[in-house]
């Protein structure tokens, strides 16, 4: 790996963790695309130092700005407009909603903690219940379809049941997020910060970093920690998406999206069916199609050759 801070690798990320983990020279990691930073080095090796002080100022300067006064808003609004073409800004309440982790995959946050309000004001548990049953029924009714098939071998059907049978499922929220004492054990060593004598005087921009210091925090102390497969903190909940996860074989359905013409408890299942029905049959399908393929049923990545189908790089 190229030296292009002043510092070493070793130094630079260990500045990171410092107080959290010493990361030793000989830790292995994982590089996904080792291309970009030997570009990364000649780039900045070329070029001014001034440039390069600047753009790192204005990266920070840019990220206070949320959090401050109007005529900060406007500058980053100009800014926006002149480098992407955006000539307005997104209402307030949107912003405020997005903060604190409504709609948004970014989970630097409290949004847990949003969710949770969400939850206990927006959705039953008899929705949940509902929802979970549907899943279960359009499960069913996936592996009648591939029973069907007279193109599939049977080595490979019964992988495509193994799998789908192994198949967990998030539904709207993980019951974890409606204890109390779970989530203020979670959350403790936040609250202890936003605590801390002049945070609330200081405003906003304060309470933001003290946010993203206690996830930082919180990320980085996962480190050399067994990984908890489906764990209840990772879930998105507010938010209006759905999605399968290939690494767990988990697909989750958030509370945030199951609302609306998608989804309604009060209506007919007949409708929800026809709405989140092909959602569900959708999510379940990227179990198996050119990326989920690649995975078995726990989640890890297999050996795809062996069988007839495997060779048309159609299914399991």
């Amino acid at each position: 790996m190229p030296k292009i801070f002043i510092c070493s690798w070793h130094e630079y990320v260990n500045y990171f963790f410092k107080g959290i983990h010493d990361i030793p020279e000989d830790e292995v990691v994982v590089v996904r695309d080792p291309d970009y930073f030997d570009r990364l080095g000649d780039i900045l090796g070329d070029t001014d130092p001034k440039v390069i002080n600047d753009y790192v100022m204005w990266r920070t300067i840019k990220f206070t700005l949320t959090y401050l006064n109007k005529e900060a808003a406007l500058i980053k609004q100009r800014f926006r407009k002149v480098a992407r073409g955006q000539n307005t800004d997104k209402p307030q309440w949107k912003k405020c909603a997005e903060m604190v982790g409504f709609g948004t995959w970014r989970k630097q946050g409290i949004n847990l903690a949003a969710g949770s309000l969400y939850i206990k004001s927006k959705f039953s548990r008899e929705a949940k219940a509902s929802m979970e049953r549907m899943v279960e029924f359009v499960k069913r009714a996936f592996r009648e379809v591939v029973d069907k098939l007279d193109w599939m071998d049977e080595a490979t059907k019964e992988r495509a049941y193994t799998k789908l049978d192994a198949m967990r499922e998030v539904i709207a929220y993980p019951d974890e997020i409606l204890d109390a004492e779970k989530m203020n054990a979670y959350h403790a060593e936040l609250i202890e910060g936003m605590s801390k004598e002049g945070v609330e005087e200081c405003g906003l921009l304060c309470k933001r970093l003290e946010i993203n210091k206690w996830y930082t925090r919180t990320v980085y102390d996962k480190l050399r920690k067994p990984v908890v497969v489906g764990d209840w903190r990772d879930v998105s909940v507010a938010l209006a998406n759905a999605f399968y996860m290939p690494n767990e074989n988990r697909m989750e359905f958030p509370a945030g999206f199951l609302r609306g013409a998608m989804f309604n408890y009060n209506l007919p299942p007949y409708l929800n069916y026809a709405g989140i029905g092909g959602v569900i049959g959708h999510e379940i399908s990227h179990g198996f199609d050119d990326q989920g393929r690649q995975y078995d049923e726990k989640g890890k990545e297999k050996d795809t050759q062996g069988s007839i189908t495997d060779e048309l790089n159609l299914i399991c």
